[in-house]
């Protein structure tokens, strides 16, 4: 397979796509880049080709200040100009020289950084998939907005049909944002997977400065200001004026573009460099003092370092806001920054180590996500999918043939019991495994779920139950793409879900039970928003917000900010959205914990309206009464394995103590009384279950008078679903 990537000039933009590129050409694919011709040299410094295409970032951002001029917004609007400087200028002026390079080289696939719009439109010109690359967290609704308003007319001009958000979401998004850090409304994003950001600065021959070995002994803070911002009037003067007296090691970079002697001469313990690898150094510092970029913010948290960020502009802000509200850094704005302040929170984050151990989590989940031979397996997916695609101006057949020609596996025993579905399997899964292993050095593992087999069918509601830490959660990830298997195969909708995560999120809907909601979205613009991440058009996503929010009684709340709705409301509209995009398969996780009897009374009216349109449902669920009243069939779940799979009544009838003739009944009866003639009155441990209510009250009563057994009340104590529950998983309290 033949990977093109295409990015913006400048390391920022570079950087994140190197791992990626370095693993598929480990797994044999050939790769190459293409950037603007100034930034070509850079590449090929990197190890890989490099063919050159769009202006130089300069002239983009002379261009974007002269159209600013007569715009509503300007450099101080920073995503708005950031939007019309990326796909408003930077954009159309690439797109025809790179879709040159995409033919020219044939590529079989494309890789755009998250501000690269000329990556989409160049692939789809030249009839291949493309995969966005994000290098942080999402950037704003506006920027993706108002860059899609931008990008159409160059869409139109290479003869194709503008796509939603200039098509940046359409096929695959690589996110390298830790969760935690991650923006909201990045939620939306179906078509993502989670890939760990791993730092790549160094080239085989890059080492440290020999003074480096000489910081052993007090702390160490290494201060950047990345490649763009490294020229702001005043910043580094101040931070090490801040600094300079302190009883610590000081390690500044200024970047290739200005010398280290324009900050003057400087005591022993502070050294200025133009350029020092972070990977190399970071090991050895306490902390980092920074601009917010992305990459810098991202790299010093892989390494589990507080930071103190100095924002100049763009996503800059944001970075440092999401820092401070994860108390993994502190912050100081432009009008906050002078050297005393600095001093002020160097020390801070150096004695106070509830910095560095917030850092420190977030560097453990960066390590537990997923790397970049994941990625390359999803590429091959890809690339394998839309090989046969046809050329721009046909009909795209790659979503609809994901679904009907993938195979779908043989139904097993996993699909005991035939509920209300039409027995076509919509949820196949066969040795499904995930082990956890443990970062620490022991290297322990814990099984979460192990070897499960299962089979859902067409338009039935299947309830997965369990105690806390059966395996259900895990189940549900692995179904739905958030956890990748250990082990096993799983398909939702004829899409295997490990081998094309993309395309399985297509087919599923997810309701978790956490709000998930947007909350810099009204509740309109959160199912609009949705389905324009699901490719509808601007129109169709409209019509279908209007719709949904009749229909799930929301119209009402129109226009209002999401944090005021009821919890019955917002899990009314997590609802409407999960089905905005028509899914395969519903995903419901605990959907009416928490709600009061008429929120939980309404949900279960939709839900069973879903249910008989035909949706295909799994639920899951603590309680029982839900799961009994409205599911087909019950699966339930402890220690990873299935215990017990079927109809609810079918599960209630195999749990009675004994079945068989009255005769038998009557001579298990007799001695089960024999023993409660001697025992204390009322004693509740000892009831008794029937499987046949009459049957069993005759020969009960029978045993009696002929034991003279005096009967006081015979209590109606049916068989319910709480009771196999109990049965098969025990009493024991889960935490």
């Amino acid at each position: 397979m033949r990977v093109l990537f295409t990015c913006i000039q400048g390391y920022g933009h570079l950087h994140p796509l190197l791992p990626l590129a370095r693993a598929l050409e480990v797994a044999g694919h050939e790769v190459a880049f293409s950037s603007s011709e100034r930034f070509c040299p850079r590449i090929r410094e990197a190890g890989f080709s490099a063919f050159p295409a769009g202006p130089d970032l300069a002239e983009v951002h002379e261009q974007a200040l002269h159209r600013a001029e007569t715009a509503t917004f300007g450099p101080d609007d920073p995503w708005r100009f950031g939007a019309l400087l990326f796909a408003g200028v930077a954009g159309p002026a690439k797109a025809a020289d790179l879709t040159e390079v995409v033919e020219d080289w044939n590529a079989d696939l494309v890789v755009h950084d998250a501000t690269d719009f000329a990556g989409p439109v160049a692939a789809a010109r030249a009839g291949v998939a493309y995969v966005h690359h994000s290098f942080g967290p999402l950037l704003p609704a506006d920027f993706w907005m108002l860059g899609g308003d931008l990008m159409a007319p160059t869409w139109k001009q290479s003869g194709l049909t503008p796509e939603p958000l200039a098509g940046m979401f359409r096929h695959l998004y690589l996110d390298i944002c830790p969760p935690s850090f991650q923006a909201p409304h990045a939620r939306h994003l179906d078509k993502a997977h989670s890939l760990r950001p791993v730092p790549f600065d160094t080239t085989v021959e890059s080492t440290l400065p020999p003074w480096v070995d000489t910081l052993e002994g007090r702390p160490t803070v290494y201060v950047t200001l990345g490649t763009i911002d490294n020229h702001a009037p005043g910043v580094f003067e101040t931070v090490l004026e801040g600094l300079r007296e302190e009883p610590i090691n000081v390690v500044v970079t200024v970047g290739h573009t200005r010398d280290p002697a324009e900050l003057g001469p400087q005591p022993d313990h502070v050294h200025v460099e133009r350029y020092i690898p972070q990977s190399l150094l970071f090991p050895r510092c306490d902390a980092v003092v920074a601009h917010g970029g992305s990459g810098t913010t991202l790299s010093a948290l892989a390494a589990g370092l507080p930071l103190l960020l100095l924002p100049q502009g763009a996503n800059q802000f944001w970075n440092a806001e999401r820092s401070v509200e994860l108390g993994v850094g502190l912050r100081l704005l432009p009008d906050e920054l002078d050297a005393a302040a600095v001093r002020r929170e160097a020390r801070t984050l150096l004695e106070e180590p509830s910095y560095r151990s917030r850092a420190q989590a977030i560097r453990h989940e960066i390590e537990q996500m997923p790397g970049p031979e994941v990625a390359v397996e999803l590429l091959e997916g890809l690339g394998r999918e839309r090989k046969n695609r046809a050329r721009p101006g046909d009909t795209d057949p790659s979503v609809v043939a994901v679904r009907e020609e993938a195979p779908s596996p043989t139904a097993d025993p996993a699909s005991a019991g035939n509920g209300r579905g039409d027995g076509e399997e919509i949820i196949h899964a066969r040795g499904l495994t995930k082990v956890y292993r443990s970062p620490s050095a022991d290297g322990g593992e814990f099984t979460a779920v192990d070897h499960l087999d299962l089979s859902v069918h067409r338009g039935e509601i299947f309830g997965l139950l369990g105690p806390n830490g059966a395996g259900k959660t895990t189940t549900v990830g692995m179904l739905t793409t958030r956890v990748i298997p250990t082990a096993g195969e799983a398909w939702v909708g004829g899409v295997d879900v490990v081998a094309d995560p993309a395309r399985a999120k297509e087919a599923i809907g997810v309701v978790p039970q956490t709000n998930t909601l947007d909350r810099a979205l009204t509740v309109w613009e959160n199912l609009y928003f949705h389905g324009l991440y699901f490719g509808l058009r601007s129109r169709a996503a409209a019509a279908v917000a209007d719709e949904l929010l009749e229909r799930f009684r929301l119209v009402g709340r129109r226009d209002a900010e999401v944090h005021t709705l009821s919890g019955g409301m917002a899990q009314r509209l997590m609802l409407a959205r999960a089905i905005v995009h028509q899914p395969d398969v519903l995903f419901l996780d605990e959907p009416t914990a928490g709600l009061d009897p008429q929120s939980r009374l309404m949900l279960w009216e939709l839900v069973d309206q879903l249910h008989g349109e035909g949706q295909t449902i799994l639920l899951t669920t603590h309680y029982m009464e839900e799961a009994d009243k409205f599911c087909d069939r019950v699966a339930i779940m402890d220690q990873g394995k299935i215990l017990a799979l079927d109809t609810p009544a079918a599960l209630k009838r195999s749990a009675t103590h004994r079945s068989g003739s009255q005769a038998d009944a009557g001579a298990w009866l007799e001695q089960r009384l024999a023993a409660l003639a001697h025992a204390p009155a009322a004693d509740p441990d000892h009831q008794v279950q029937r499987e046949e209510a009459e049957r069993a009250l005759r020969s009960f009563v029978g045993a009696a008078e002929k034991l003279g057994v005096a009967l006081d009340e015979v209590p109606p104590e049916d068989v319910t679903l709480e009771t196999v529950f109990i049965n098969l998983t025990g009493r024991d309290l889960r935490e």
